[in-house]
């Protein structure tokens, strides 16, 4: 099950969206310094900040491009590829919208409307890349492979916390310890969908189905797992800390803790 962190209701954050750009007409304009993260980063540092190469970002960035693209490049606007990289990021770390902001040199109200586009833009693509097997010869082989596991029968698809009674539960014990890996492999990849997503319900599905997208290129392209990002570490023992509970002792902290670090 996802943990999601919903906002109150949509007009609280369109109400703080409206607040931070009354507030910034009467600042001067000044335009914030934007970091090459493709040519900035090494292709290690890159892989544990966006979780995927720099090969797999350039083949996703061709796929989407065109809803991607500005039709101006004046008033310092924001890049196809920075846009992408801000999602990812954001996708990478669980963080604050201000915080992606601040890390790819734009405002958040700026973020906000990238994170929402560019989630929307690779969710499309799920059709291309989320599949239910459909060929018998396909089905036969995905069978024979589950049935290897733990000799579970029938099975060429998981859903993961659904619970059936049947006769065989060891089989179904071991079958379903590889499920939860392979789930718990997706959310490592983007801790986002371990820390919570922050952001109103109606963008939520957006950036599930575009997680799944991104980590099904990834599998695709024969990626790594990458290295779980300090910042994230960093960001959940706080969490922890504050919490202020007896002893330290922060139960949904360490096992979000514990997912991400095992």
């Amino acid at each position: 099950m996802f943990n999601l962190h919903e906002t109150s209701s949509s007009s609280d954050e369109e109400n703080e969206l409206l607040v931070d750009i009354f507030q910034n007409r009467r600042r001067e304009k000044r335009i914030r310094e934007r970091v090459n993260h493709m040519d900035y980063w090494d292709e290690d540092d890159f892989f544990i900040r966006f979780r995927l190469t720099k090969d797999s970002v350039r083949q996703l960035l061709d796929l989407i491009l065109e809803r991607l693209q500005t039709p101006t490049d004046q008033n310092a606007a924001v890049t196809a590829i920075s846009q992408l990289l801000l999602t990812l990021r954001y996708f990478a770390t669980g963080s604050m919208l201000v915080v992606v902001a601040d890390f790819c040199g734009v405002h958040k109200v700026t973020a906000s409307r990238i994170v929402k586009k560019v989630s929307e833009a690779i969710a499309s693509l799920g059709n291309q890349f989320i599949n239910f097997p459909h060929d018998p010869h396909e089905i036969d082989r995905i069978c024979a492979d589950f049935y290897q596991i733990a000799r579970f029968p029938r099975v060429i698809g998981t859903i993961d916390c659904t619970h059936i009674r049947i006769q065989s539960p060891e089989a179904l014990l071991r079958t379903r310890n590889v499920v939860e890996r392979s789930y718990g492999v997706w959310k490592r990849r983007f801790p986002i969908l371990s820390l919570g997503i922050k952001l109103n319900y109606t963008r939520v599905q957006a950036v599930i189905v575009a997680c799944a997208v991104l980590h099904n290129i990834a599998i695709l392209n024969g990626e790594d797992e990458p290295p779980l990002d300090p910042a994230v570490r960093d960001n959940v023992l706080q969490g922890i800390q504050e919490a202020n509970i007896a002893n330290g002792y922060n139960e949904n902290g360490v096992l979000i803790f514990r997912l991400l670090t095992h």
